[in-house]
């Protein structure tokens, strides 16, 4: 039987990394916005989160559109308000469905230089 080579490889080519520890660490981050995101009072869908690694270079993390599947690339997992912003950013998409508005502070396709995590929150806070 032959074995497909692309067996774990998901959108924009990345690939998803194996659950262990280390792995772990870096997930529970996304998973601490996601429930920050709670406890402010948001009400979303279970959302599954996935860290994944390689693919292509300008994707730091992606959703599936109205699908609650969140994907981050592990060397984004440690920029703390970056993280923020981008799980913000793929929890729009995830949940709401809403595609890239380069209007908007958290929806732009590139994620400012300097993020502000206060600016980010008001931006989310207008798709909820």
């Amino acid at each position: 039987m032959r074995r497909n080579k692309n067996i774990n490889r998901t959108a924009y080519d990345a690939k998803m990394i194996a659950m262990d520890q280390d792995v772990y660490q870096l997930r529970k981050k996304v998973m601490n916005v996601i429930y920050e995101v709670k406890r402010n009072g948001y009400k979303i869908p279970r959302v599954e989160v996935r860290i994944v690694e390689d693919g292509q270079e300008d994707v730091m993390g992606y959703a599936y559109l109205n699908e609650n599947i969140v994907h981050i690339k592990r060397e984004y997992t440690n920029c703390e308000n970056r993280l923020v912003h981008l799980v913000l950013h793929e929890i729009v998409h995830a949940c709401k469905g809403f595609g890239h508005d380069e209007n908007c502070y958290l929806m732009r396709s590139v994620i400012p230089r300097n993020v502000s995590v206060e600016n980010s929150w008001k931006a989310f806070s207008k798709y909820f």
